[in-house]
Parts: structure tokens; sequence; C-alpha cells
């Protein structure tokens, strides 16, 4: 299974840069891991394959514990999934043509959020998620 991160813009601050960047090296010793940077929502859906699992990030999604997130890996990794995309919108939010398309609409927290803020709580909790597939010490829940 691969994991793609797609948001719109970078990431201007140094700390929070380096942050997602330790978190995906850490990722990618469970899973492929991919991050891209787009500069409008308009690209995005012609970079979602129809087999891709779609997961955009939104206030009004659902709420999951870090343990639900582990389980939704695990069962896309029980279901042969290729791919999942995680979607980070930009300052506007996210348009109703890609929240249409999504598979699962997740909330990180019903607080709104910069989209780089969303982007290091996003890796930590992936990371976590396959730590506690593992059965590794990361996660003390």
């Amino acid at each position: 299974m691969k994991i793609s991160v797609f948001h719109i813009g970078k990431t201007k601050s140094q700390n929070l840069l380096n942050l997602s960047d330790d978190y995906m090296k850490r990722i990618g010793h469970y899973c492929a891991v991919e991050e891209e940077v787009f500069k409008s929502d308009d690209q995005v859906l012609k970079s979602v394959d129809s087999t891709d699992y779609l997961v955009v990030l939104d206030e009004k999604g659902k709420n999951v514990s870090s343990e639900g997130l582990s389980e939704l890996f695990l069962k896309h990794m029980n279901e042969a999934t290729k791919k999942i995309v995680f979607f980070i919108g930009g300052a506007d939010g996210v348009l109703p043509q890609i929240k249409k398309r999504a598979n699962f609409i997740l909330s990180l927290s019903k607080m709104t959020m910069m989209h780089e803020i969303a982007l290091v709580v996003l890796m930590e909790q992936i990371y976590r998620a396959f730590t506690i597939i593992r059965n590794e010490p990361y996660h003390r829940g």
C-alpha cells in the first residue's frame, strides 16, 4: 500500500517542514509515502486515480481515534488497496467536487487549523497508526 499526502501551498515554516519531513521518513519504514504540493484544488482531482481511496480533511468530517485510523489502514492493507490519498485543502477549504469524490471525510479537530499544522498532525497520526498496527511502544494508549 502507498500513502500520498496532497495539500495546497508550500510549508513556509522551516520548523514545521522539518517535523513533517521527519514523520515522512518514519512512515517510510512501514510503507511507501509521498507528499505532493498543489497550487490549487483544480489540479488535485486530476492526480487522484479512480482506484485511489481518497480521504479529505475537513473540520466537519468524522472524528476518529488514533486506533480508528490504524484500523482504517489495516482494513485497506487487507483489501489490497493500492493507494490511500489524504488531501488537506488551502485557506478557502475544499471544493465541493473534491468532497463529493472523497471516500472518507476526516476531521483532525473541530477547530480550523493552518494547512501546515494539519500536515504535521496528519503525518504524526499516520506514523502513530502504523506503530499501533505493529504493537510498537510509540503509542501508549
